[in-house]
């Protein structure tokens, strides 16, 4: 004899748990091929959902898609992602000797960063508006390399894959010539020098670390003092002193910075961390570091003028900026730590 029938009831809760029901609801979305959760960064999840009966696909070396809609795993330490490869990020080991770089050491201080000058000079002085305000900037001590970075460095870092070759069109490149390795390396572009620094185990300097590199606490218009450049003292335009091409490192004592660096004005300019500010510097950071913007682009700031340099451009407190993405006769690399 059959019982009565027996019902049972199940809590509302318990059926109608929400995170369950969204839960059981992608699931079979997934399965059925009608949605594939994107992995976002942040998100709930980090954890990325391949596309259904795929199987994906990771060589070794790789780092780009899986194949199924999901990045493949990040490189190992010392290594970097581009194009979709791993390769070479830091010296050392399969990844080339480090190079040895004669560093100097500079101690933090607070400089007036910028063109001061009296209003009746200000124009004749300072020039363009993107070096005004003169603001006082406290910088931590840091290290910058004496020397900027040479065609024979650079070479070394090309080798091991670290960095792309230099754009070695015309006859003042010198990635491509045999008798300039101890020239300046030219025609890089700014993520060229980010790739080099960060492959000696340093980095781009900021615009304020740089600046107060070149110029001490003093305010001296030049690396040497307040008189205008000579072929004693920097490798620039003035006189007809460059030869429209770049000079062998380290090669003009007299134009030391106060810290002893070489080379700071004249010879090629040099690409900085931050970003173009092109209408001056009201709202720089006070502290020393570079000054980013979120969204800003690739317009980046190079620093101390090059072969090519009249007296503005040579000025230490000049400012010129270009794409990151183009490469220039008279732009280099300087490396800070």
């Amino acid at each position: 004899m059959t019982g009565p029938v027996q019902f049972f009831t199940v809590s509302t809760a318990s059926v109608c748990d929400e995170a369950l029901m969204k839960r059981i609801a992608l699931l079979i979305a997934v399965l059925a091929g009608l949605f594939v959760p994107a992995c976002e960064e942040g998100g709930p999840s980090d954890e990325c959902v391949p596309e259904p009966m795929c199987t994906p696909e990771c060589p070794e070396g790789y780092c780009g898609d899986d194949g199924c809609g999901c990045p493949c795993p990040v490189c190992p330490t010392g290594l970097k992602c581009r194009d979709e490869a791993c390769v070479c990020a830091i010296c050392g080991g399969d990844c080339g000797e480090c190079p040895e770089i004669e560093w100097i050491s500079v101690e933090q201080g607070t400089f007036s960063m910028g063109c001061k000058a009296d209003a009746a000079n200000v124009d004749k002085i300072c020039g363009t508006p993107d070096v005004l305000p003169p603001h006082d900037v406290s910088v931590p001590a840091f290290e910058i390399a004496r020397f900027e970075t040479t065609a024979a460095l650079y070479a070394q870092c090309v080798a091991t894959g670290a960095c792309l070759a230099s754009n070695t069109l015309g006859s003042s490149a010198t990635g491509n010539n045999p008798n300039l390795r101890d020239h300046p390396i030219n025609h890089v572009k700014w993520f060229d020098a980010e790739a080099f620094c960060m492959w000696i185990g340093g980095r781009l300097g900021s615009e304020a670390e740089w600046e107060y590199a070149a110029r001490g606490t003093d305010g001296r218009y030049y690396p040497w003092g307040f008189a205008g450049p000579t072929c004693r003292t920097a490798w620039t335009g003035v006189d007809g002193c460059s030869i429209n091409m770049t000079h062998p490192v380290g090669t003009m004592p007299g134009g030391k910075s106060p810290w002893g660096v070489d080379d700071m004005a004249g010879n090629v300019a040099e690409w900085v961390a931050d970003h173009c500010h092109t209408e001056g510097y009201q709202g720089a950071p006070a502290d020393g570091s570079a000054w980013t913007k979120e969204g800003g682009g690739l317009c980046r700031v190079f620093r101390g003028g090059g072969f090519g340099a009249g007296l503005e451009e040579a000025r230490s407190f000049n400012r010129e900026f270009m794409s990151g993405d183009l490469t220039f006769k008279d732009v280099g690399i300087r490396c800070f730590r």
